[in-house]
């Protein structure tokens, strides 16, 4: 994505330098909206203990 964008900019293609960049912003918010979940996931699964208590107690 970085390279297309940098070949528009080169090339002096404004307007696919400008819809490539907002297709990588757009990217990147999904990325780490994707992230931060996981992370949320992963503290509220560590505050909360165990789904289900283990067979071996």
């Amino acid at each position: 994505m970085i390279q297309q964008i940098v070949a528009a900019v080169r090339a002096g293609d404004d307007a696919r330098t400008h819809v490539l960049l907002q297709v990588f912003a757009r990217e990147a918010d999904l990325s780490a909206a994707l992230a931060l979940r996981r992370q949320l996931y992963r503290d509220l699964d560590a505050d909360q203990g165990p789904a289900r208590p283990s067979r071996r107690s």
